[in-house]
């Protein structure tokens, strides 16, 4: 009965609603699990408990989706093995189309000694049959051996959608592994879209670890698997993908391939597109891939740990950063552990530096501790996020010299998208001295290739000089975040020092969004210090340089900036420029948009700047100290004072510290401050000196940079209190004044007894004002408003606020907007607040809104009491989307308002992290990012009495992100000081040296961790010492920190979970045998349940698998991770409610049942309800109650069963037709649940919008298509419904879209209009409709629209993701306009199979209206109208076409008309791509305007530049006039081209065409010319026909017939004229005599070529020019044709093998010539060797082997032969058996009488023979060898 009250608790509604269930399977049957999935139902999750084996005698066949699992929290992963009585078995068997999930289990084939018959065959046997079928199959963390054939194994015909296979482990296979195919060849082949092997090993596998054939279609991603000793036992591969063409096989390891058959490469590619690449091989013996392509394989033993015993531990250091994206390669799991760390770098070994950079990871520090020179003999190449520093307590800087081979080195070389900063040091390029072999080049080339990269370049206090090159240079193509260069010297270079392009102006731009230059020097340098150009996108400032002596050399600027666009220079100082080029400023900036104000300039004879925007320049001489000797120290006062800030202007470090003077003011008079402040100049230092309170009755402005503070020899603080009667401000700040108020206590308490209402107005009213307000370390308090508050259009640029406390304010605190989301936003920059305290205050503490831009910090603030007043947030940043909150303390929020959090955020971008809260009602933080939060107490001293002093142990002294306190500092340890503290997990204690905890700044501690009896040290967490094994580690204290030293036991310990269902509680009791705390082996422990109520009493106790295991106390002795539950019941009678519905719905109950169980007290009064989805009805109730009451009240005797009904509302013709007071997403949801509508029917114009409780933060919600589902417009209303969109009246980001496409989605949308900008919006809508679905990568959509209106998207109206495939996209008889980027966006996002855009037009899209590229569908693009695009986002300018389509085959765009795509920049309206594609039947309107054409594109006759004579195009009428062109222009049997809603004319003038064919070589010229290819009726037109050189005129045939070069055709009708030119030709047949030079053995016909070389052929020859002797008859011959009307006098030879040295007339001797006037046949003897006369005596006539001579002979003989035709010959002597003694002649020989001499000496008297065979002839004859 127990065990049936739980199954029924499983399958009961929980919460009110039904959800999956999760099954325990034990092992106590050899059938468990067969039964548990004969008994689950769809989406059930099996799972295993027991840490043991499961025998199963059933093969399960898996035709549902399902999970099978081992619990989490075994020690070991369950054994699962088949024992079965087949000896082919597999253990799963998946068919139909089920989601199948495996994981964390160990599956053994081997079942034979529990009793199986044979091992299993497969793990997995995937066998539904029916390739339309979409099996998923996922593997994860198993491990799987011992099996008889392959692991997993698909069938023919079988229909998977993913095969996924991670974190395991296969070994011991008797053949494949995993295979991708049905196991052979002639099987149908199996259908999958995606298969991923990863993160796996496989090893001891008798074939191929994973094998895929004959299934072509799917995508195969092999990464990061560890594959050692496969193939071996049968001579396979390793891996085999035989007609698998879309494979990536990348970042693994091949180890141990002794296959040596060619025909099986270790990994078998036979396709081209296959890619091997980023993979580690070693010893393999055939190491070939097949036809792939393989990129960066790295050949190194990988340094197993133990690959014998199956430990594959990678000791390869060369390994962890091999793969493709910097990490290790191979199986993660056998990848040691390594965290970025500081490394201390000596220069005791040579190219220690650059070894150490070039072996770090993401992260390291690279520390230089000695104060010498390192030489690097390498270039060091950085590619993840490093820091390079030299050690601060360095008395000088280290020095880094190049000394390595290269003639042209850089120091870094920078690639992909690193953070790279590097200080301290210096940098000699010049290592000669040292044994480099050249002065370096760079000292840092900045080179990944990748505009859309973004390396960040930090260098900072640095000094650089003696390079042979630049100092710092970007290549071309390089994409760059920031380059900020600080606080360094640049000398002595020989070209340009810093440039932010690539070099050439020709070379493709850098990208980069900001640069920096400022604080640093640069003189001695050739050319300009700072050069850029080609890259206008980014920002550049140049800011308080000093730059003396550069471009003067080579006549160059100083600096040059052109094509840039956005720069600042200011503050600098400029000296000794001698360029007297009117070409070259000495600070060239090519645009107005640039701005150079504040700098000086001195002994500069150009002193020009190009187009920039000018002011405050100063002419003056620095009196720098010794500039000769590059002391820039400045002598001239006036430029102390001169920059932008009222500072100094050049490299700060040059100028010396002078005190600004100090005007003391004392309280001895009444507005004694304010008057101080009013006689001020700019820069004036106000310092109170007098205790007490000074006190004012006036508002003090401050309208120049001032600063104000307290006395730092007072006692106290001195007290500034407004007397006045007005409710007004303390200070207003003007301008861009620079103000900063310190160490003063501003008391707002007026003498009538009200209060001041402003501490500081901030209030130009002009938002490029910089405004600089700087508090510092006051008390501000009793005001009658805000402490500070801007006003609306106020511009600052920092608002800094440290070291305060805020309290008594009667509204907000300090707010960092105009204080109403009506006015005009304040422009802030930066806004800090920091180590300060706020409380008492009535509404929010810090407020901004309406700032979109400005970054905020609020970092250790203590907060208390602050909103209470007025039910308000602390903390409120709305519309804010850059704020960061961190190490702050909040206490004391009463405010229970659902919509005003305790902290509120716009964006989730914001941060809110390591914070205390404590006594907060509402504590969430609206939209921020949110971690390390703590919940807790911070006890403060006396909060009641504003003391907020952290107790001395309190654990937030190092909370902070940085290890220190958290809150205003000041109630914590004074500054200087810091704490370590430390914590264990486990048995053991941390010995501090020297101890205490607390320490002085530099104090070096050192920490060991001790370990009690019976544990070991594992680790310190975070690391602090690498290992962090090292139990013993120094740290230096520049912060507070906390460390935990986590020790284990060395003793068994094991996990016992305790818990209990009902009202009561446990006892627990341990007898340990060890002083070791936790559940250790062989402990014992005693549990005692007890009831917590009278009416409750405890009942039993059930183990993990809810199984009874007592009903009394349990005793136990730990021997494994165990649970127990004490089970409770109630007292009284109990009664049970199971829920079910019928239909879609949902039932809510109440009251709920006790915890933990699913009863109630019988007579228990019960209320449910029952809600209906939109769509859907509510039928009624049934069961053990009938009713149709909604909500239903009734009394639960006894057990009850009731059923809720849901029926679909009836709609029989598919339309659910809706007014605009339907919100068009609860159309779409009443759709989605009713299946039988299809068709959504607006009825009313509208228009329809999202109701107001869809809206986040006034934006739509996006509605998401998940069917096929149509939304039509009705056609009998007077104009379209219109459909619109919206984001928050007040700012804020866009709206995503309207529609997002998902997968299983097919919308058609038809006569609407859809408008993603309402009235009174601030942004339009992001997308209109996107295809994204992240959570079905590649699913199939298709989206339809016919006469829509598309209208205002911030980006494109429809955009790809990449999870998308777009099985067809049509838009048909849409207009598009006001598109914010391209219109359709489906750049390398997705894939997409057919789009179709046609009668359509498209108005003011700013970038294309088709973006396509890296996909392949048929593009058909026809009867287009654009107007006014490709003129770019915001500022980017006119650089787009209409249409860019790129990487594809089938393109048809056609019928159309461009208008206004000017495309300034790269000069094309059209791009289009692809062998099948062709352009055609197109009128654009822009002479500049180009057609780019790619991969063998066509481009038709019919394309012309000229106006399409639009009605009125100024207002958007593209009605086609009658004079009209594009009504003659059309393929088809349309009216026109372009949209053809524009072709309206009933009076087209009529037009005539000529079309001209020309067949041959020449040309035809018209007069008059047509205008495009039209005349007007009744024109004469002349065609005179013109031959080319070498070519002659034969006729006209068409409408004309004459063979008269020029003739005339009347424009009667359209008329068509052929005209026919050709080349005549002399055909000449060479023969050439070989017979002399065969005879001579100059020449072998068998072997040797013969050609001719001349001037004919440029003396070339070869190829077309080699002789042929068909017949056989040593006579060669060519034939060779010659222009008849050329000049044909030729000089030539003829060689032997193509080789001048075998030619005739050797050294140097005459040319043959060759004079052709008609066709010819001539015969010349080569090197005109006439054999004629002694052919006949000298070439036998018939084949004859001669009888030697003499004959007996001793030792030598001479045997002659002769032959009568060129053949292969062999003459060979055999002994009187017939064995072969000597081969005498072997090779090919030409006619002619022979002669060979036998040298006997070695053989033994007696009789011999010897026989010739040449081509057919064979004859033997005898000798005989008297010795």
């Amino acid at each position: 009965m127990k065990k049936l009250l739980i199954a029924v608790c499983l399958l009961t509604v929980a919460f009110g609603m039904l959800q999956a269930a999760v099954i325990p399977v034990a092992n106590d049957s050899d059938s468990s699990l067969v039964t548990a999935y004969n008994n689950a139902t769809a989406g059930d999750i099996l799972e295993l408990t027991v840490d043991g084996v499961y025998l199963s005698k059933a093969q399960i066949e898996l035709d549902m989706d399902i999970t099978i699992r081992g619990a989490a929290g075994l020690t070991n992963k369950p054994v699962y093995k088949y024992v079965g009585t087949s000896t082919g078995a597999y253990m799963f068997k998946g068919v139909g189309s089920p989601r199948i999930s495996i994981s964390n289990i160990e599956f053994q084939g081997d079942g034979t000694a529990e009793g199986g018959a044979g091992k299993a065959k497969y793990l997995a046997r995937l066998d539904n049959g029916d390739p339309t079928m979409t099996m998923d199959f996922f593997l994860d963390n198993c491990v799987v051996n011992d099996f008889n054939d392959k692991f997993i194994k698909p069938y023919g015909n079988c229909g998977l959608d993913s095969l996924v296979i991670t974190n395991s482990s296969f070994s011991n296979g008797a053949s494949e592994g995993i295979v991708l195919y049905s196991g052979s060849s002639s099987d149908p082949a199996i259908v999958y879209a995606y298969a991923e092997i990863s993160n796996n090993t496989f090893f001891a596998i008798q074939r191929e670890a994973i094998k895929g054939q004959t299934a072509s279609g799917g995508v195969v991603r092999i990464d990061r698997n560890t594959v050692y000793d496969c193939g071996n036992a049968q001579n396979k591969s390793m891996m085999y993908f035989r007609n698998v063409t879309d494979v990536v096989v990348s970042n693994s390891i091949f180890v141990n391939s002794q296959n040596a058959d060619s025909g099986e490469e270790f990994v078998d590619m036979t396709d081209t597109t296959g890619l091997f690449t980023n993979n580690l091989v070693w010893d393999v013996v055939n190491n070939t891939i097949g036809n792939g392509v393989e990129m960066n394989t790295l050949a190194a033993d990988p340094l197993f740990a133990d690959a014998a015993n199956g430990d594959f531990t990678v000791g390869n250091p060369g390994a962890l950063t091999h793969a493709t994206d910097g990490g290790a390669v191979g199986d993660p799991y056998w990848v040691p552990n390594r965290e970025p760390a500081v490394y201390q770098i000596s220069n005791v070994d040579a190219n220690a530096m650059a070894d150490a950079v070039n072996d770090a990871i993401a992260g390291d520090v690279i520390e230089l501790i000695s104060d010498g020179v390192y030489l690097n003999t390498d270039q060091m190449t950085i590619s993840e996020d490093i820091t390079i520093r030299a050690w601060e307590m360095l008395p000088v800087k280290p020095i880094v010299k190049y000394v390595g081979t290269e003639t042209g080195a850089y120091f870094f070389k920078g690639i992909d998208s690193p953070r790279i900063s590097i200080s301290g040091i210096e940098f000699d390029g010049d290592g000669v001295a040292d044994g480099g072999a050249a002065m370096a080049k760079y000292l840092a080339r900045l080179d990944n290739g990748d505009p859309t990269a973004t390396m960040d370049f930090f260098f900072d206090d640095c000094i650089v000089h003696d390079f042979a090159d630049k100092f710092i240079k970007p290549y071309g193509n390089c994409g760059l975040d920031s380059i900020v260069v600080t606080n360094s010297v640049f000398y002595n270079g020989a070209s340009e020092g810093i440039v932010l392009y690539s070099g050439s102006s020709s070379d493709p731009a850098v990208v980069y969004n900001y640069a920096e230059v400022s604080n640093s020097t640069f003189y001695a340098i050739e050319r300009e210090a700072i050069k850029g150009q080609t890259g206008t996108t980014g920002t550049v400032l140049i800011d308080r340089n000093t730059i003396v002596d550069c471009g003067n050399v080579e006549g160059k600027s100083m600096v040059y900036l052109r094509e840039l666009t956005d720069i600042t220079v200011k503050n600098n100082i400029f000296a000794n420029s001698q360029n007297d080029d009117a070409g070259e400023e000495f600070v060239d900036l090519a645009n107005s948009s640039n701005i150079y104000t504040n700098n000086v300039q001195w002994d500069i004879v150009n002193a020009e700047i190009g187009n920039a925007t000018v002011t405050d320049t100063l002419t003056a001489d620095p009196m720098f100290a010794d500039a000769t000797n590059a002391d820039f120290t400045v002598g001239n006062s006036v430029l102390l004072t001169f920059a932008d800030d009222g500072g100094a202007v050049g490299d700060p470090r040059w100028i010396l510290t002078v005190e600004a003077e100090v005007t003391e003011v004392t309280n001895d008079v009444h507005n004694s401050l304010s008057d101080a402040i009013a006689a001020s100049a700019p820069g004036a230092i106000l310092e109170l000196v007098s205790a007490g309170t000074y006190t004012i009755d006036v508002e003090m402005n401050l309208e120049h940079d001032i600063t104000i503070r307290g006395s730092a020899l007072l006692p106290s603080m001195p007290i500034v209190q407004y007397t006045g009667t007005s409710s007004t401000h303390m200070f207003r700040g003007h301008n861009s004044a620079h103000i900063s108020i310190s160490n003063i206590e501003f008391n707002g308490n007026r003498a009538d007894g009200g209060l001041a209402k402003y501490f500081v107005r901030i209030d130009q009213g002009d938002p490029t004002q910089t405004l600089d307000l700087f508090v510092d370390n006051c008390i501000v308090h009793d005001y009658a408003d805000k402490f500070i508050k801007p006003y609306g259009n106020s511009g600052i640029d920092s608002l800094v606020v440290t070291n305060s406390v805020f309290y008594g304010g009667a509204s907000e605190g300090i707010v960092l907007y105009s204080g109403s989301s009506s006015d005009p936003a304040a422009v802030i920059n930066y806004a800090e607040i920091s180590n300060s305290t706020f409380y008492a205050i009535e509404r929010e503490a810090i407020k901004g809104q309406t700032g979109t831009d400005t970054e905020v910090v609020i970092n250790r603030v203590t907060i208390y009491d602050c909103g209470n007043v007025e039910n308000k947030s602390m903390l409120y940043f709305s519309d804010m989307t850059d704020v960061e909150v961190k190490n702050s303390i909040f206490v004391n929020s009463q405010n229970s308002d659902s919509g005003e959090e305790f902290a509120e955020f716009e964006s989730e971008v914001s941060l809110f992290h390591h914070n205390v809260m404590w006594d907060i009602v509402n504590n969430a933080v609206g939209n921020a990012t949110a971690n390390d939060t703590l919940t807790v107490d911070p006890m403060f001293a006396d909060a009641a009495n504003a003391d907020f002093t952290l107790p001395e142990d309190s654990p937030l002294y190092a909370y902070a992100d940085d290890g220190g306190s958290i809150g205003d500092s000041r109630w914590a340890p004074p500054l200087g000081v810091y704490f370590l503290s430390t914590f264990t997990v486990g048995g053991g204690s941390v010995v501090l040296n020297p101890p205490g905890g607390e320490y002085a700044e530099g104090t070096s501690v050192t920490l060991t961790a001790v370990p009690d009896d019976f544990y070991a040290f594992d680790h310190w967490d975070p690391t602090i010492v690498f290992p962090p094994t090292n139990p013993i580690a120094t740290i230096t204290m520049t912060e507070s920190r906390s460390v935990t030293a986590h020790f284990v036991p060395t003793i068994t310990a094991f996990n016992v979970e305790l818990a209990v269902v009902g009202y009561g509680h446990i006892v627990e009791t341990i007898g340990h045998q060890y002083p070791v705390e936790g559940y250790i082996e062989g402990d014992t422990l005693e549990l005692t349940a007890i009831a917590d109520s009278a009416n409750w009493e405890f009942a039993y106790w059930v183990d993990a698998a809810m199984d009874s295991v007592a009903e009394g106390d349990i005793y136990y002795i730990i021997d494994r991770d165990t649970s127990f539950t004490a089970m409770f019941r109630s007292s009284l009678p109990q009664a049970m409610l199971t829920l079910a519905t019928v239909g879609l719905g949902e039932v809510m109950v109440s009251p709920m049942p006790v915890p933990g169980f699913m009863t109630y007290n019988a007579g228990t009064e019960l209320t449910l309800e029952a809600n209906a989805p939109l769509g859907l009805e509510f039928s009624g109730w049934s069961g053990d109650v009938t009713s149709m009451d909604n909500p239903l009240v009734f009394t639960l005797a006894a057990d009850m069963a009731i059923t809720a009904t849901f029926t679909e509302i009836n709609h029989p013709d598919g339309i659910l037709a809706i007014g605009n007071d339907w919100d068009l997403l609860d159309a779409v949801e009443y759709a989605n649940n009713n299946t039988q509508v299809t068709t959504i029917l607006l009825t009313s114009v509208g228009p329809y919008v999202a109701s107001e409780d869809k809206r986040d933060e006034g934006k739509i919600p996006e509605i998401e298509i998940t069917q096929e589902l149509n939304i039509f417009g009705a056609d009998t209303l007077s104009m379209k419904p219109l459909i619109q969109g919206y984001t928050s009246s007040t700012g804020g980001s866009s709206s995503e879209g309207f529609f997002r496409l998902k997968a299983g989605s097919n919308l058609t949308l038809k006569n609407l209009a859809i408008d993603g900008w309402m009235d009174g919006a601030s942004y339009p809508a992001k997308y209109i409709v996107r295809a994204d679905d992240t959570d079905n990568f590649g699913f199939h959509t298709a989206f339809r629209a016919f006469d829509v209106d598309f209208k205002s998207t911030i980006e494109a109206f429809y955009k790809n993701y990449p999870s998308a495939y777009v099985d067809s996209m049509i838009f048909d008889g849409c207009v598009v306009e006001d598109i914010g980027k391209e219109a359709i966006f489906m750049n390398t996002v997705g894939d997409a199979d057919y789009i179709q855009i046609s009668n359509s037009t498209f108005k003011r899209v700013a970038r294309e209206v088709l973006y396509v590229k890296t996909m392949d569908p048929v593009i058909v693009i026809d009867h287009l109208t654009v107007d006014n695009s490709g003129y770019g986002s915001g500022t980017e300018g006119a650089k787009f076409g209409a249409v860019k389509i790129e990487n594809t085959t089938n393109v048809s765009f056609t019928n159309s008309i461009i208008n206004n795509v000017p495309n300034t920049v790269y000069d094309y309206a059209l791009r289009i791509a692809g062998a099948n594609s062709i352009v055609d039947n197109v009128l654009i309107n822009g002479s500049s305007t180009n057609i780019d054409l790619y991969d063998d594109a066509m481009l038709g006759p019919d394309v012309f530049w000229a106006d399409p004579m639009f009605t009125d195009v100024a207002n958007e009428d593209y009605t086609l006039l009658d004079a009209s062109y594009a009504y003659h222009l059309q393929n088809d049997e349309s009216a026109a081209i372009g949209d053809l809603r524009w072709a309206t004319s009933t009076n087209i003038t009529d037009y005539k065409t000529l079309d001209i064919m020309i067949d041959g070589e020449g040309s035809v010229e018209l007069s008059p010319l047509p205008d495009l290819k039209f005349y007007a009726p009744a024109t004469v037109v002349t065609a005179t026909a013109t031959p080319d050189s070498l070519s002659q005129f034969d006729g006209w045939s068409g409408d004309v017939t004459s063979t008269d070069a020029q003739v005339t055709v009347t424009m009667d009708a359209d008329k068509a004229l052929y005209a026919a030119f050709s080349q005549p030709m002399f055909h000449v047949i060479v023969n050439v005599n070989m017979k002399a030079q065969i005879y001579e053995q100059n020449f072998n016909p068998m072997t040797d070529s013969l050609d001719v070389a001349g001037t004919f052929n440029d003396w070339s020859g070869g190829d077309a020019y080699w002789l042929n002797d068909d017949d056989n008859d040593s006579i060669w011959t060519i034939e060779l044709d010659f222009l008849a009307l050329a000049v044909n006098d030729h000089a030539y030879k003829f060689r032997i093998n193509g080789d001048w040295d075998t030619s005739e007339f050797p050294n140097g001797g005459p040319d043959r010539t060759l004079n052709v006037t008609s066709d010819m046949d001539f015969t010349v003897w080569y090197n005109d060797q006439d054999f004629t006369a002694i052919d006949d005596a000298f070439l036998p006539e018939v084949y004859a082997l001669n009888q030697n001579y003499p004959n007996p002979f001793n030792p030598s003989t001479t045997i002659s032969f002769d032959l009568i035709a060129t053949a292969d010959t062999r003459l060979v002597l055999y002994d009187v058996r017939g064995r072969e003694l000597q081969q005498l002649v072997n090779k090919t020989m030409a006619p002619g009488r022979y002669s060979v001499t036998l040298d006997a000496s070695a053989y033994a008297s007696g009789l011999y023979f010897y026989r010739l065979v040449s081509g057919e002839f064979t004859d033997v004859k005898k000798l005989m060898l008297l010795k």
